[in-house]
């Protein structure tokens, strides 16, 4: 399960790419060899996403509505919430 604000396309040759690939420190750079930014994911230098993956694998400038599947990826747009109680 992947969450959809976090898919991108990498700017450089469009492989599928998501936020949980990053590295913890340093560039952080697709198989391509080219380096990821914030317009691999849909997002402008200001930080306003204006662009998403969707249900085809290509850019979309309007959030999906729903979940989706891609390939044998499962999109959500946000992830199931544990609630624990204490006694």
């Amino acid at each position: 399960m992947l969450l959809m604000s976090g898919l991108g396309l990498c700017e450089h040759c469009g492989i599928l790419v998501t936020v949980e690939m990053r590295p913890v420190d340093g560039a952080w750079i697709c198989v391509c060899g080219g380096e990821l930014t914030h317009e691999s994911f849909g997002y402008t230098q200001d930080g306003q996403k204006t662009r998403w993956v969707g249900p085809d694998g290509e850019w979309i400038n309007e959030k999906p509505t729903e979940d989706f599947k891609l390939g044998d990826l499962h999109i959500v747009d946000h992830r199931p919430s544990v609630h624990l109680y204490s006694r």
